[in-house]
């Protein structure tokens, strides 16, 4: 016996209804999101040293340094990477809203006019109307899109914190590689003076005899060789500043006006380092793994959502006329529902869920390594700093000893007493030693950038640049 049309109806409908109950809880199972903790291995409690000076969103500020403070300032304003990035989180922004549009019912307006002419008569049609479509969002495809696209927009957010607290550390590195630089070169035209004064008194022994020949030769290539540093020192210079012009957006051939006066300063307070997790909330770039890690989760739901079916409504009302007086006369209206759903695809909605799902996997793979990393960057910079300090202060003795051990030597041989080989290599020996100690001190203040840059939040450049 055939079935009724009611019966039809109501098996198709409990039939829609069962699917849709499935698809629904299916959807919500494979999409349940990603915590942090879930996608790191476990970590330890807290770091292996840590400082007690308070943390600064804009941590340069911490070495008390004027100059530092208005070059980071000038980076973060004129930097031309920085505005790349900018325009880029714009476009993410923009994309963003357009996903989003899809959620509300879209209306165009129609206004036509057509003509027909036969045998000498002739038709003229006007027309008018409004077209509404809306596609229900039954399993948040579109929802999970425009929330993918939203969160890759967050990310890209925390992408321009990244670079701006990049491009600071880099203004901060690139200045204070400058200054020891500077003082390093002073520090040589102060040897170059010193072994030149020494050449003079071992050139007036050797007239009077009591001196070789040779020694005023090997005093002489030691002022060569100085000389030597000297111009590799103010290469360094030149390149150095040649590098901070580009950082702060300006062309190299420009001046770099900075005071003469200033010298690499004390190493500050250490600050505190917090705890290994608390960078899962702090670091941008941390942060941007994360929301990938999220928009891919999303990516998978709206993927999954594809394989089900749809329903689309559409509404018209329009009116047509050959009297365009009389056009808004008569309307028609009409309302249409349709459910759409995929029968054959040769695979390729099951293709895309599989490779969304390792798309999702990598994503939480990338985000465990960056937090394996960021830790192993906090640690590094504090044991580095840690053995940079006792290293300076080694450095400070050998100096003090080498010094001494120079001055007792010439004395010894102005006496008539050793040989002057023994004074050249103490002298030779202390004058290195005196610029390894700045360099050692330009180390240390490195590594206290590298542990300020991983333990950093973001520096609020965002925020800035939104201000009017």
């Amino acid at each position: 016996m055939p079935f009724s049309r009611k019966h039809d109806y109501n098996t198709v409908r409990h039939l829609s209804a069962a699917l849709l109950l499935s698809a629904c809880a299916l959807v919500s199972a494979c999409t349940q999101g990603v915590a942090p903790a879930q996608a790191l291995s476990p970590v330890e409690t807290t770091f292996s040293v840590s400082g007690s000076a308070e943390r600064r969103a804009e941590w340069w500020k911490a070495f008390d340094d004027p100059q530092l403070n208005r070059l980071i300032d000038e980076a973060l304003s004129d930097s031309p990477s920085l505005e790349a990035i900018w325009e880029r989180l714009q476009a993410n922004e923009a994309l963003a809203r357009r996903e989003r549009s899809a959620l509300f019912p879209q209306l165009d307006g129609i206004l036509g006019a057509s003509s027909e002419r036969e045998d000498n008569e002739g038709t003229e049609l006007f027309s008018v109307g409004l077209y509404a479509s809306y596609e229900v969002d039954l399993w948040g495809r579109i929802r999970s899109e425009a929330e993918a696209e939203r969160l890759r927009a967050e990310a890209t957010k925390a992408d321009y914190e990244t670079a701006a607290l990049t491009l600071s550390g880099q203004v901060a590195l690139t200045w204070y590689r400058l200054l020891a630089r500077t003082e390093i070169l002073a520090l040589i035209e102060d040897q170059i003076a010193a072994n030149e004064k020494v050449a003079e008194s071992l050139i007036a022994r050797f007239r009077g005899g009591e001196a070789r020949s040779v020694d005023v030769l090997r005093q002489e290539q030691l002022i060569e060789a100085t000389r030597e540093l000297k111009l590799i020192a103010e290469a360094d210079i030149a390149v150095l500043e040649n590098q901070l012009q580009v950082l702060l957006g300006n062309t190299p051939q420009k001046n770099f006006a900075s005071d003469s006066h200033a010298e690499l300063p004390a190493l500050p307070p250490l600050p505190n380092t917090g705890l290994p997790g608390e960078l899962l909330l702090r670091r941008p770039d941390l942060k941007s793994a994360y929301l990938e890690l999220l928009a891919a989760d999303q990516d998978l739901a709206s993927a999954i959502s594809e394989r089900f079916p749809r329903i689309d409504l559409t509404a018209s009302v329009r009116s047509a006329s050959e009297d365009s007086s009389k056009l808004f006369d008569d309307w028609i209206r009409s309302i249409a529902g349709e459910l759409v759903a995929p029968i054959i695809d040769g695979g390729n909605r099951r293709a895309e869920v599989d490779r969304q799902t390792a798309i999702k996997r990598q994503r939480v793979a990338e985000f465990k390594q960056a937090s394996i990393v960021a830790y192993r960057e906090v640690e590094d910079a504090l044991v580095q700093e840690k053995q940079e300090t006792l290293r300076h202060a080694s450095l400070s003795k050998q100096v003090e000893l080498q010094q001494t051990a120079f001055k007792q030597l010439q004395k010894e041989f102005l006496n008539g007493v050793g040989n002057f080989i023994d004074v050249l290599t103490a002298q030779t020996g202390a004058q290195e030693l005196q610029r390894n100690l700045i360099e050692s001190k330009r180390r240390q203040i490195e590594f206290r950038i590298a542990l300020h840059r991983s333990i950093a939040g973001p520096i609020q450049a965002y925020e800035k640049r939104k201000q009017p």
